[in-house]
Formats: C-alpha cells, structure tokens, sequence
C-alpha cells in the first residue's frame, strides 16, 4: 500500500459516513472556513497528516483525524455535538478495523481521542483522534531502480 491509498481509504470511508458532508485533508490551515470560497458543510472530517515510519515490512502513518460541526453557544449542545463528533471518529476507524476480512490497514489501538470547542472565523466543537495506522510497504529497491552505473558523489 502507498501512503496516497492510505489517504484515499480514510476519505472513501468518512464520505461513505451518512452524517458526515465534507472531507479535507492537509495542514491545519488548510482547513475550511466559512470565509472560504467554498465553505464547510458539517459535519466536516479532516485529516492532517503528521508522519510516516517506514519498517522493513509496514509502515505507520501517523495523523490527527479531526471531526467537528457548529453548535449553539449552550454547554448542553457544546457537549452534545461533541459526543456525536467523537461518536463518527469511533464509526469511521471501527469500519476499517472491524469489517476486512484479512486487514491489510488496521488503526493501532489504544488511541485518544481529544473533545475541543474552537473558533476558526466561527466557532466549531468536535474532537481529534491522534491516530496511527499500520498497512504493508516492505522496503523495495525495485519500485524506482537506481542506475547501476552511479556513483554517490564524494
């Protein structure tokens, strides 16, 4: 597996979430706001990624899942919708560990799960998964061949 599949299985599965509207992936200013030419549709997943630590045999990519959504300004509604954002982060990794028959990617668990309320340019509750995510990428010369005739320079 390549990192952009890794990417691309996290999106498929949160888009095929039926209450979420919107995925996004990059840093965290990449993340839409209201101002932007096209704003969020809430509930809105964006996945940031943080690294990737390849092994001789996987490799684990390493993210911050985000899950959130508007509110009203009420610490009943705030902690509601903060439920229900944690609520879709547990939907989307439990779909990737639960239902592969022979998993090739699987969500290392115990992970965290962090509840926030924020103010982009409106204010936003939800909550972070730090995640880590395992898949097969043994260490291959053979992807990209190097010329046998170079030389590392001295």
């Amino acid at each position: 597996m390549k990192y952009k599949e890794i990417i691309d299985l996290i999106k498929d599965i949160s888009e095929g979430h039926i209450l979420v509207n919107e995925f996004a992936f990059g840093n965290i200013s990449d993340i839409n706001t209201p101002e932007d030419e096209q704003p969020p549709q809430y509930p809105y997943v964006f996945l940031n990624p943080v690294s990737i630590s390849q092994g001789l045999r996987t490799a684990t990519f390493s993210a911050n899942l985000i899950c959130m959504t508007q509110t009203y300004d009420t610490a009943d509604d705030i902690l509601l919708q903060q439920s229900n954002m944690s609520e879709i982060l547990l939907n989307i990794i439990s779909n990737v560990n639960m239902t592969l028959d022979e998993p090739q990617v699987e969500f290392i668990t115990p992970f965290t799960i962090t509840p926030f309320k924020e103010r982009f340019s409106d204010d936003v509750v939800g909550a972070t998964a730090n995640i880590s995510i395992t898949y097969p990428s043994p260490l291959d010369d053979c992807l990209t061949p190097i010329n046998p005739t170079f030389v590392l320079p001295q």
